[in-house]
């Protein structure tokens, strides 16, 4: 499937997962927050609202030139209502563009790994030196050749978020390989919001809702049937609603 087919598929998708009635469980499209990508050769440099953000580790002639990319997303406050249940939670990026001016990566394996960010940033702020610790990898990408949208499976991280048993600070997308994987911030205005950081969450559903289980499905069917390497676990066929 092409990247171009992928993504259509996914805005629709997504558009009728939204569309579908309102009921107390709901699935939701989160596609605002604060992004910021800091840079080791700049360590005290806030690079603040540039429209470009890297992974990659890379150290040309002894000096470090490797980027870490972070990204709190906006929780919807009916996330936070009493006894919502997070069922599945993807969040995900998509590497757009490479970067040569450190040498041609683009032969190299690349890789994406998420983390959990363990302590508050400021877009505004953050610099290299100043980045926050961040936790051990739960889950990535380790054989990345070519460019297209790639995700995170975040759903215990966004029920501990919404519980409150884990402070939200975001995901931080880094990588200890070579090849220079480019994405688009939120500031970027040349592309949509697809091709942006992205979250979806779809929270357990009511018993009776078989249309949401139809619609929200479908937006994460369109990341399953793409993710060969690493396949999300497998799908319960239990009615839910979306909103």
């Amino acid at each position: 499937m092409s990247t171009k087919l992928a993504m259509q598929q996914l805005g629709i998708a997504l558009g009728l997962a939204l569309a579908a009635a309102p009921a107390a469980a709901e699935t939701f499209l989160v596609q605002s927050g604060q992004d910021s990508s800091p840079y080791a050769f700049t360590p005290n440099l806030a690079r603040g609202f540039r429209n470009t953000a890297y992974a990659f580790t890379n150290s040309l002639d002894g000096t470090d030139h490797s980027f870490e990319y972070y990204i709190q997303f906006d929780l919807p406050a009916e996330l936070f209502e009493p006894d919502v249940v997070v069922d599945e939670a993807y969040a995900w990026i998509y590497y757009g563009y490479d970067y040569t001016i450190f040498g041609d990566t683009t032969a190299e394996v690349g890789q994406i790994e998420c983390r959990n960010v363990l302590a508050p940033w400021s877009q505004a702020t953050l610099t290299w030196n100043n980045r926050p610790a961040v936790g051990p990898v739960f889950d990535g990408w380790d054989d990345i050749t070519s460019r297209g949208m790639y995700w995170c499976d975040v759903t215990a991280l966004v029920q501990g978020w919404i519980d409150g048993t884990v402070a939200n600070h975001g995901i931080a997308i880094t990588s200890g390989a070579l090849r220079v994987i480019g994405f688009y911030t939120w500031d970027d205005v040349t592309v949509g919001p697809n091709f942006k950081p992205s979250l979806v969450v779809e929270t357990l559903p009511e018993p009776s809702a078989l249309l949401g289980l139809l619609a929200g499905g479908a937006a994460l069917a369109v990341l399953r049937r793409r993710r060969a390497p690493r396949p999300p676990r497998s799908p319960r066929f239990q009615p839910r609603r979306t909103r």
